[in-house]
């Protein structure tokens, strides 16, 4: 089915050049912050997802085994990820894969992370190994 497209040109004709050029300003700010938001948060938003499950995997798994197991996700998707880069077969979409694969370990990686820490430190260099880690 194909449909028809019209263009009516005249509501160009009616509107004055300074309208036009502050709907482009305000447009290209709005572009401009949209993209610092979404580079700024945008691995936070995916973690606020797989928190949840990540931290009840922790809780209920043994962190050492999630923590391998996890950081083995995470090499392998690098390594993917280099490989492809340094044979030049890289493409935009399967770097957002891999990238996505990486963000997806990393997310569920943290909680066991830190949760592992109280085990590993003496009590009384807790507070200090909290820090450092966070």
């Amino acid at each position: 089915m194909l449909v028809k497209i019209s263009v009516n040109f005249a509501a160009l004709r009616e509107a004055k050049w300074y309208q036009f050029a502050l709907r482009f300003c305000f447009g290209g700010a709005i572009c401009v912050l949209a993209g610092v938001i979404a580079e700024h948060y945008g691995p936070t938003i995916g973690g606020l997802f797989l928190a949840f499950p990540a931290g009840g995997a922790a809780d209920i798994f043994d962190r050492r085994h999630l923590l391998l197991f996890w950081q083995s996700w995470m090499l392998a998707s690098v390594a993917i990820l280099a490989a492809l880069t340094l044979a030049g077969i890289v493409s935009p979409a399967t770097l957002l894969a891999l990238t996505f694969l990486l963000n997806i370990g990393s997310a569920l990686n943290n909680p066991a992370w830190q949760s592992i820490v109280p085990e590993l430190v003496p009590r009384p260099e807790l507070p200090d190994a909290i820090a450092i880690n966070a």
